[in-house]
């Protein structure tokens, strides 16, 4: 299926701006332009740029996350039919079972351990042993197509999800997109499934292992889990002075993202408050706790949206 920029835009969060800066810097994606001239971008261009933007929530730079998925699609590219990896699969699917009844030969290392033709039937298999891919066909997910391919990753703790779809809005490929959800159109066969299937594990394993972590810039500290600091480190000293918080809720760039801008303002916000928190009269030692305890608090917000904003500059390009 082929997508305009402004579809691409909606189910991957990268902004229309932002995607042609990337065509143009690094060549993530070429995409073949119609007749009229607007580029129309592929289901491989879209699992690419979905794969980046994962990375980049990971705390990779944009740099690195291209690096990690153009290896990935190498080992895509070098994995014949006989060398496809032992993948086991759970599928909701009401077709494949035929389907593969005839392709056995295009299946290589992949293996369908279980299957159901429908919601009911997929919960109601044993699933006690893990898989590593979950192929859900979207007519089958029901009237909230998310909240069950949910329920579905749940049950089946797969490390990757492919979704096969005919016809759907934008919005409901968007919120399974958010999922990390791998979008193929269908009617697919059994070969184009598997190669979704293939490189949709290599850009999962880049984004999971990638070269031994993201290599962030010097004086930043990985991220744990959800972006949370652990609750007993104390928050460091700001990381910018009012002055440069300043010139960054001012600073424009040639993209159309204004994020620095409201990091900015948002690190300003919280500076503010852990300076009031430090000031506020306190009447006794419980209520001094309490604001002793929403300062640092507030202070480790602050570290993150910090290190947030430390990335968006060096991805934009501006000077700190």
């Amino acid at each position: 299926m082929g997508y305009r920029i402004k579809t691409v835009a909606e189910l991957t969060g990268i902004s229309r701006a932002t995607l042609l800066a990337w065509e143009r810097r690094y060549s993530i994606v070429e995409p073949s332009r119609q007749e009229n001239g607007y580029r129309e971008y592929s289901d491989n261009d879209l699992a690419c740029l979905q794969s980046v933007k994962l990375l980049m929530d990971k705390g990779y730079k944009v740099s690195e996350a291209i690096s990690l998925i153009q290896e990935a699609q190498k080992t895509v590219q070098a994995q014949t039919r006989e060398s496809a990896p032992s993948v086991r699969i759970a599928a909701l699917h009401d077709t494949l079972t035929q389907q593969m009844d005839v392709t056995q030969s295009y299946l290589g290392g992949l293996t369908v351990s279980r299957i159901a033709p429908d919601l009911e039937r997929f919960f109601a298999l044993s699933h006690a042993e893990p898989v590593d891919v979950l192929v859900a066909r979207l007519a089958l997910l029901g009237a909230a197509p998310r909240d069950n391919l949910r329920r579905c990753i749940e049950v089946t703790r797969a490390q990757s999800v492919v979704v096969v779809y005919e016809f759907a809005t934008h919005k409901t490929l968007a919120k399974l997109a958010q999922l990390g959800a791998r979008l193929v159109q269908g009617p697919v066969r059994v070969a184009t499934l598997r190669q979704a299937i293939v490189e949709q594990l290599a850009f999962e394993r880049a984004a999971v292992m990638g070269s031994g972590g993201p290599n962030l810039s010097a004086g930043l500290e990985p991220m744990s889990p959800f972006g949370v600091v652990a609750a007993e480190a104390p928050p460091r000293p700001p990381r910018f002075t009012d002055a440069e918080l300043g010139r960054l809720r001012e600073t424009r760039t040639g993209l159309d993202c204004e994020c620095p801008n409201h990091l900015a303002v948002l690190v300003s916000a919280l500076v503010a408050y852990e300076r009031y928190s430090e000031d506020c009269v306190s009447r006794d030692d419980a209520d001094a706790a309490l604001h002793r305890s929403m300062g640092e608090g507030t202070g480790r917000a602050r570290q993150i949206l910090e290190e947030l904003l430390v990335r968006v500059c060096e991805q934009d390009g501006i000077r700190i």
